[in-house]
């Protein structure tokens, strides 16, 4: 935070003290280098991703407002390790928590890093910059059925579509055709928006064990993800399972490393033997 240390001149007369203004105080600006954490990269990726998604920031300050206390208490936390300095978290008249945090500093260097900034990141902040921006703008469908993302910026929603694509789960990008919303039973037209709809078993189970939620009622129906009767192995997957018994892998650790069912992986490799 900016603190403002006002020393004003010697004036003769008690009059000239009541014009001296700004510019005649000789204000002196001091400024709170903030202790950052530089090798924090994965707090930093997901603060980047609440920021592309609910949160907000400008020149000074960066700030959240939300209804679920514990994504607001986990951007806190990750400010925080960031930062050292932990942001302001209070509620609004209708319930809604907001987290603040005022530095010229933070959000100098949050507003530099680019697209091209989050295309060049590691695999381990790839999955916390999606955390943030699903945890911001993400929803699942009853019993996890399907895994949604929605925003009204298109270079936002191919971004999250590369990235997810990157880590081999399958998406698709929807363009939402009924922009028309009512209010008060008078009609507008909405912004152009986008969802992006992860539908398939394997691409589902791999968000769920690389990505997640930091919410727990968003995370509760991710974990209700069932995998479909009679599910077919993949000749790719296949090839993957026989090179990972080869080299002494248990039928099980198979099993965690390519996100496929114990039983499949069993059933395949005895009848191969």
């Amino acid at each position: 935070m900016e603190k403002l240390e006002i020393r004003p001149k010697r004036v003769s007369s008690r009059s000239e003290k009541f014009k001296i203004g700004r510019i005649n105080a000789g204000l002196k600006l001091r400024r709170k280098i903030l202790p950052f954490c530089k090798d924090n990269s994965r707090a930093i990726a997901y603060i980047l991703g609440v920021l592309h998604g609910d949160g907000y920031i400008n020149k000074y300050t960066m700030k959240l407002k939300v209804k679920d206390f514990d994504f607001a208490k986990t951007f806190a936390k990750e400010v925080l390790s960031w930062t050292g300095r932990l942001p302001s978290i209070r509620t609004d008249k209708n319930g809604l928590y907001i987290v603040n945090l005022h530095s010229i500093e933070a959000c100098s260097i949050l507003s530099s890093m680019n697209s091209n900034f989050i295309n060049c990141m590691g695999e381990e902040e790839r999955c916390c910059f999606l955390r943030g921006i699903f945890d911001s703008e993400g929803s699942v469908a009853k019993m996890g059925q399907t895994i949604y993302f929605y925003n009204s910026d298109y270079e936002t929603i191919e971004l999250v579509s590369a990235l997810l694509t990157g880590m081999k789960i399958r998406n698709k990008i929807i363009a939402r055709k009924n922009n028309i919303g009512v209010i008060n039973g008078k009609s507008f037209t909405r912004r152009p928006s986008y969802v992006i709809a992860i539908r398939d078993y394997r691409s589902k189970n791999t968000f769920k064990n690389m990505v997640g939620f930091s919410i727990r009622r968003k995370q509760e129906r991710l974990e209700q993800i069932k995998a479909p009767k009679n599910m077919k192995l993949q000749e790719e997957t296949i090839r993957e399972i026989i090179n990972l018994r080869m080299n002494g892998l248990k039928y099980i650790d198979i099993a965690r490393r390519l996100n496929v069912g114990h039983g499949s992986v069993c059933r395949y490799l005895k009848g191969v033997n």
